[in-house]
């Protein structure tokens, strides 16, 4: 419990100081971008400027207009960086860092993340504001516009990973990136966080030309504060996304020795690898914001109800037959398999190779020597008649063609999968009990 108390804390230190330098590092690179000096004057090259830029937010008189619905105002910040928080917690840093590692980590981000919704309307209809409230109309039919496109592109990237699980999503790239296999996908996905984040340029909701500042015209001090880290902060956690469903998360274009670096080198170098990752999405993100004109609201609905829901809808259409194809081509079929067993690199499959179908052989007969004897398993009984073996005699001969399978991956480098295999030995076979 301590351990899970002291890593939310250290999230919650990481959050701010990262949105904190994230803010400073925009203005940076738009000043580049437009030939004139940025931050410069407070601490080192600036570097002290976000800090002073927080403090005085804190300073600052919170204001609450007389004609506002008084709870709902205060609510909707708090409610708003609240979820912002709750996005980082099925998130991995690397293989083995993590606060808690969810099976289904990618349904609970992309729920969490469609609730943010929810703060703004609250936000522009509490202050009692034409332009708050036309800002969270925008915004409100915005989200779920490019929802709907965002959904159908993970369900791609689902489909090749077989798990909800981040882990085992990142893992299943190994060999080849989801970027490559998806890239008129990527390319959608990355638009459309851009629309989720009401980022340039997309930013209709704040639009200060037309708007004042949107939904949070009324805001100023605290309030003003939660709802800036919230939107930085969903900033970060979606090229975090990004990275792990597409640019294989923490891993590299190989695969690194753990035997000559050590588990903690590995796992700092991953960590950083991850970081560089990041950073790419996160400038992209500014670079978008200093070279785009912003859309019309007309030219928004069109391109994510007209353009980008048919393009990811045939795709889907498409991955799936294919995938389907492939299988009855093969002989072999994914439903066989139990898919929270076994969370198989598609790309991998694809080749079928004898050395893939051996090993496949070796896995479906485990498993229906494993479910043929499975009552007489998990009963008290240590000898049956009725096959005249003892419990020991029929966990070994479950075993063999199972261990079979693990050294063919062993031996063909294929340690990605090793994990997945184990787990099933421990989980379904219940091994443990009987050696």
């Amino acid at each position: 419990m301590l351990v899970i108390i002291f890593s939310w804390l250290l999230i919650i230190l990481g959050v701010l100081l990262s949105v904190a330098f994230f803010t400073l590092l925009e203005r940076q690179i738009l000043a580049a971008l437009q030939r004139r000096q940025g931050p410069n004057v407070v601490g080192f090259y600036g570097l002290l400027q976000p800090i002073t830029d927080g403090v005085k937010l804190i300073l600052k008189e919170t204001v609450i207009p007389r004609s506002s619905d008084t709870l709902v105002f205060i609510f909707a910040p708090i409610f708003t960086f609240a979820l912002a928080l709750c996005l980082w917690v099925t998130i991995p840093f690397n293989s083995n860092w993590k606060i808690v590692d969810f099976n289904y980590g990618i349904l609970y981000l992309f729920t969490v993340s469609s609730l943010s919704v929810h703060s703004v309307i609250m936000a522009g209809w509490s202050s009692n504001s034409k332009y708050a409230f036309l800002g969270a109309l925008r915004s409100a039919a915005q989200m779920i516009s490019y929802e709907v496109s965002f959904g159908i592109i993970i369900v791609n990237v689902l489909f090749l990973s077989r798990s909800l699980n981040f882990i085992d999503i990142v893992e299943a790239q190994l060999n080849v990136w989801n970027a490559w296999l998806l890239f008129p996908m990527f390319i959608i996905f990355f638009i459309c966080i851009l629309a989720e984040t009401n980022r340039h340029p997309f930013d209709l909701p704040e639009a200060e030309s037309e708007l004042v500042s949107g939904y949070n015209v009324e805001y100023a001090a605290v309030g003003f504060a939660l709802f800036f880290l919230a939107e930085y902060s969903n900033m970060i956690v979606m090229s975090v996304l990004t990275v792990l469903l597409f640019l294989g998360g923490w891993l590299f274009f190989f695969s690194l020795p753990v035997n000559i670096l050590g588990i903690f080198l590995v796992n700092i170098i991953q960590l950083l690898i991850f970081v560089f990752k990041i950073m790419i999405f996160v400038y992209l993100f500014v670079l978008v914001r200093g070279t785009l004109p912003r859309y019309r609201y007309d030219q928004l609905m069109r391109l994510g109800w007209k353009i980008f829901l048919p393009i990811t809808l045939g795709y889907v259409i498409f991955i799936a037959n294919l995938l389907y194809t492939t299988d009855s081509i093969y002989g072999f079929n994914y439903s066989f398999v139990n898919e929270s067993m076994f969370n198989l690199n598609k790309e991998w499959l694809l080749s079928l190779n004898n050395t893939t179908q051996q090993t496949l052989n070796s896995i479906v007969e485990s498993k229906h020597l494993f479910y043929n004897y499975q009552e007489f398993l998990e009963s008290d009984a240590f000898y049956n008649l009725q096959y005249g073996e003892t419990k020991r005699d029929i966990i070994f001969r479950i075993k063999n063609p199972f261990n079979s399978a693990k050294d063919i991956i062993i031996t063909n480098g294929m340690t990605y999968l090793g994990n997945s295999y184990c787990e099933f030995i421990d989980k379904w076979f219940q091994i443990s009990d009987f050696d």
